[in-house]
């Protein structure tokens, strides 16, 4: 009996160690908790638009969308993506979130090879080419990589797609390996 009692003691013990480590800890900064965006949502005007959507959405992304009789769905990393034909879901005036490139030169390339994604979606658009949004302007290559330029996209139903690139995280190569 007093080993059972002893073995529940520690099973209690550890199962209270357990919670603690599971337990969000309380912030002690002042101010909101900024989450990270883990939804995207990029509303459909019309039912009837939902496959042209899709097109261009799977053409963006470069991957086929999950579909469901009213949204379809992409997971981008850890982003859910849904085009949702729902009416509760307002078409905002600026993009709602910036999809990161890593490089400064890969907002010019990926701007082209979306523009061609308009050759077969004729209600898609542009609003914003490629721009530096940067302050300071850069006089060596070194200085061009710490650039921030992005491009804004139109999605068929009018919705704003904004390209970012991060040079904060800006990609090196080692020396040695290539």
């Amino acid at each position: 009996m007093k080993i059972l009692y002893a073995f529940l003691l520690l099973l209690l013990a550890v199962c209270s160690a357990c919670d603690q480590k599971n337990q969000v800890p309380q912030s002690t900064v002042a101010g909101p908790r900024y989450l990270p965006q883990d939804t995207v949502v990029y509303p459909v005007s019309a039912a009837s638009s939902l496959d042209k959507m899709t097109n261009w959405y799977n053409a963006f992304f470069g991957i086929e969308a999950r579909r469901e009789e009213n949204y379809a769905s992409y997971t981008i990393d850890h982003t859910v993506v849904i085009v949702t034909t729902d009416p509760n879901y307002a078409q905002t005036k600026e993009p709602i979130y910036l999809w990161q490139l890593p490089r400064r030169q890969s907002i010019t390339e990926d701007f082209e090879r979306v523009r061609g994604i308009e050759e077969t979606q004729p209600d898609a658009g542009y609003e914003q080419g490629p721009i530096d949004i940067s302050n300071s302007p850069s006089t060596t290559p070194e200085a061009a990589d710490s650039l921030v330029h992005k491009y804004i996209v139109l999605d068929p139903s009018g919705n704003k797609v904004g390209v970012v690139n991060n040079p904060i995280y800006v990609p090196r190569l080692v020396p040695g390996n290539k």
